[in-house]
């Protein structure tokens, strides 16, 4: 009798613990997939959609703002600060269209338990911002006349214009170590891939630090066009073997290798 009884006990606990990794498991899928959705929303209807007339008008007047001031000895560092963050924002745009497409899968890894919440909540302050931005843009345009506007936006403009760069950058900082952690795509594994990364993370950063001193803003648009917008050279990697070489000694060596320079200027490869 008392073996019958632990026999059931046995059967009991096992087909618990079947039910609990089952269990684990599809949470974890959905889980992962409720990122994908997210990012997608903000790519195709918020405000990474560049094709949206709504956001069209913070690229039109950064655009348009940037030169102004830096023309301003007095306001030459708010100009390129502006400068700087019209090219972020275009930068962001491109590389979460290309995770976006690329994101077929996640798997549940540390990256994306650390990271998920993270992102989330960074694009949703990042579009509350460029939301703000927008209407007081559109509320204010012709305010005064032309020279009012020129005198008075970016004082306006400045926090929630800030606010939607930085927030936009550190998410999808966040975003690439997840997809390399953790994504299923045609480039997992690709090491050229990885550097490619690796160097974009490196200009986010630079472009928090620096928003005022240097083309920080320049540098890391011009490298995500000429990697992110190139599929095709990233893909050479797995059969060109002449670029395999090149990017093992850029992981070995670092910005001592002799292929560093190139791959910089967004020449390596393609």
């Amino acid at each position: 009798m008392k073996r019958k009884f632990w026999l059931v006990i046995a059967i009991l606990l096992i087909v618990g613990i079947v039910l609990a990794i089952v269990f684990v498991s599809l949470f974890r899928e959905r889980d992962t997939e409720d990122l994908s959705k997210s990012l997608n929303n903000y790519v195709e209807d918020g405000y990474l959609n560049v094709e949206d007339e709504r956001f069209q008008d913070i690229t039109d007047y950064l655009d348009y703002i940037a030169p102004v001031l830096k023309s301003n000895v007095d306001t030459a560092e708010q100009g390129l600060q502006a400068e700087n963050f019209l090219n972020s924002y275009k930068a962001t745009i491109i590389v979460a269209k290309f995770v976006n497409e690329e994101l077929i899968f996640l798997d549940y890894s540390d990256a994306y338990r650390q990271n998920k919440k993270k992102i989330e909540k960074a694009f949703s302050q990042a579009q509350t911002s460029a939301r703000e931005l927008q209407t007081f843009i559109n509320e204010n345009v012709n305010e005064g006349g032309s020279q009012y506007w020129l005198a008075n936006t970016w004082q306006g403009c400045e926090e929630n214009a800030t606010k939607m760069v930085e927030k936009s950058l550190d998410a999808i900082k966040r975003l690439l170590s997840v997809y390399e952690e953790g994504a299923t795509s045609v480039y997992t594994g690709n090491a050229f891939l990885e550097i490619i990364f690796d160097r974009t993370e490196f200009l986010l950063d630079t472009m928090i630090e620096n928003q005022q001193t240097e083309n920080s803003g320049k540098n890391l648009y011009e490298f995500v066009v000429d990697y992110f917008t190139n599929k095709e050279a990233i893909s050479n990697y797995c059969y060109n073997s002449d670029l395999q070489t090149k990017v093992e000694d850029i992981k070995e060596k670092g910005d001592q290798s002799v292929y560093y320079d190139s791959f910089c200027e967004g020449t390596l490869g393609v």
